[in-house]
């Protein structure tokens, strides 16, 4: 828009929707924060708790108030108070913007006072715009009576008027410099799990949120201690409150469209949080550098199929390494485990996984059971900014076969020659043949004879609002496929309930003897069948615990058992899916195919 005031050197303000602009309880020494987004809190604690008001800059008269008009009309040139006036009117029958002006100021306009005052109006181009001014109103020597509506209109004509810079904050403007170098239309509909907001997780948050990712999920059960501040995005004022509030605050203030998740516990409290944890997750990243949390991380990742970014600071933090694992693409943690565990005894191991050790005096003490690693905030944001780019290129599908990175500040001869100052050397380490827990199992496929579905469905039929279910007894061919021909009853001693069931061991063992002596070898136990009350049901973690024990127990001969699940209606028991799923050795977990040979026989039923 064209206009003929002039620039003024006042700082600009920001308004907010209404017709009064204020500062909100977030205000700090960065601005006033709208806290009106779309995040999700978990937990009673909150970055309020903790001193951010700043009421000291109210004091100190930085925060800014004003009043702002909607017109549906751009904007003519003016110069002063007649001309504002003229545009607040304009196309109002009963008003000339007078009486708009008085209804929001009222006594406020005095002889000498300042505003700040605002239209916004469509732009040619769609959007709306902002027109922010500062007036001047002149003051009047000698009267000290107060002035009549007539009086004060007419000083109000006189007012000079100066334009104030606006600087927008819409989702475009925001990610405009991002342009060209990230597929913002791609990342903004990526949602990122981080597990772990310490030093090294905080500053990834940061970092990809200005990245343009605009949909977090952070979990951490620790609260910001002093001593954090040195390497963590929170400053010494949030010390107390949770991690994740702080680093949702950090997140919010860069960008306030972001939706974000607080989790304020442990990601592995259990299985079944964990799994619902990571579920709607595009990219899982893990920064803890803890082995027990990585590795169960790793599991549960492995059987629900999501990909997972370890970033962890070595050496004091002059290394940092990453690992992406894809599941049934990359070695996964135990994978890297057992090469590393192999590198020690002197086996063969690829040749760009170096072994790296903890150097004496690296820990300095341990809090709450965590080891507090030593380690510069400067070094640590480089493995930060590593972390965070191999996420940003996964989530535009530009990371290709590589799968790890190790970077260095310094020359490591003693880990290998390769290691260079501030080199990054990138690699792509193969799978490991005969990984207990990411190599694909023996069985790829179930399939599900007439009479064994028929049965599926007689006694879940028989079992509405409680878990019912059996075993199944058939063969595995040579190709992989588990053909089950028979699903037993519960049997009449079955514990059965709305979330627990357990069949009756006596009654399987005589049906699987049976089955033994009519079918021969084609009779043999090869897994377990029972209903959840859910549409897509998932294994359990009684389920896994289960399964994974049969396929290490030598009396059940089954070193891959399957389990099928069928998913109901809790209140009717009428079944909306069969899913299946292998359990081979060492805790693994896989979805299989299932065939139906009703189906395949064009049976409705």
């Amino acid at each position: 828009m064209a206009s003929c005031v002039s620039p003024s050197p006042k700082s600009p303000t920001a308004f907010s929707k209404g017709s009064t602009v204020r500062s909100r309880s977030h205000a700090t020494k960065h601005g006033a924060i709208d806290p009106s987004n779309t995040s999700k809190q978990s937990s009673t604690s909150s970055l309020e708790n903790s001193t951010l008001a700043y009421p000291h800059e109210i004091a100190r008269n930085r925060i800014v108030f004003g009043h702002w008009w909607w017109i549906e009309h751009e904007p003519e040139p003016f110069h002063n108070g007649e001309g504002f006036l003229k545009e607040l009117g304009k196309n109002q029958d009963d008003d000339d913007g007078w009486n708009k002006l008085t209804g929001s100021l009222g006594d406020l306009l005095r002889g000498g006072s300042n505003h700040i005052l605002a239209l916004n109006y469509p732009s040619r181009t769609g959007d709306r715009k902002w027109l922010v001014l500062h007036v001047l109103i002149p003051s009047i020597r000698g009267k000290k009576r107060d002035l009549n509506d007539r009086e004060k209109r007419s000083l109000f004509n006189q007012a000079t008027i100066a334009a104030i810079k606006v600087h927008g904050i819409s989702p475009t403007v925001l990610q405009k410099r991002n342009e060209g170098v990230v597929d913002n239309s791609l990342v903004n509909q990526k949602k990122v799990v981080l597990i772990g907001l310490g030093a090294l997780g905080s500053q990834v948050a940061e970092l990809l949120v200005k990245a343009g990712i605009s949909n977090f999920t952070l979990c951490d059960y620790d609260y910001l201690e002093t001593g954090n501040v040195l390497r963590h995005v929170g400053g010494v004022h949030e010390f107390g409150a949770t991690k994740t509030a702080v680093v949702e605050h950090r997140i919010l203030e860069i960008n306030p469209y972001v939706e974000v998740t607080r989790i304020d516990e442990s990601a592995v409290k259990s299985l079944e949080f964990l799994r619902d944890l990571m579920a709607s997750s595009d990219l899982v990243i893990s920064t803890t550098a803890d082995e027990n949390v990585e590795m169960t991380i790793n599991r549960i990742a492995i059987l629900d199929q999501k990909t997972v970014l370890y970033g962890r600071s070595l050496r004091r933090g002059s290394i940092g390494r990453v690992f992406l694992v894809r599941p049934g693409k990359d070695p996964c943690m135990q994978c890297i485990a057992h090469y590393m565990e192999g590198k020690l005894a002197g086996e063969e191991y690829p040749t760009d996984l170096f072994l790296v050790w903890e150097e004496p005096g690296e820990v300095l003490f341990h809090e709450c059971g965590n080891p507090v690693i030593a380690g510069s905030g400067m070094d640590l944001s480089f493995t930060a900014t590593l972390t965070a780019r191999v996420a940003l290129d996964f989530l535009q599908g530009g990371i290709g076969k590589s799968n790890h990175w190790l970077w260095s500040r310094k020359t490591e001869s003693d880990i290998n020659e390769r290691i260079k100052p501030y080199s990054t050397i990138v690699s792509t380490i193969p799978r490991r043949e005969g990984c207990p827990t990411c190599e694909e199992p023996e069985i790829d496929a179930v399939l599900l004879s007439a009479e064994a579905e028929e049965t599926i469905h007689e006694e879940v039929s028989k079992s509405v609002g409680v878990e019912t279910g059996g075993i199944l007894i058939g063969y595995v061919t040579e190709t992989g496929q588990a053909v089950v021909l028979r699903a037993t009853p519960p049997g009449t001693n079955a514990t059965k309930s709305a979330s627990i069931f357990r069949r009756d061991v006596v009654f399987v063992q005589s049906e699987l003897d049976k089955a033994g002596d009519e079918w021969g070898d084609q009779g043999q136990y090869i897994g377990e069948w029972h209903c959840h009350l859910e549409l897509e049901p998932k294994p359990s973690a009684t389920d896994i615990t289960s399964l994974v024990g049969i396929s290490e127990a030598p009396n059940y001969h089954s070193r891959c058992p399957v389990m099928i699940i069928a998913g109901t209606e809790k209140e009717t028991g009428e079944i909306t899916g069969l899913f299946a799923w292998a359990f081979p050795p060492g805790g693994r977990v896989y979805p299989i195919t299932l065939n139906s040979e009703s189906k395949a026989s064009g049976d409705s039923n």
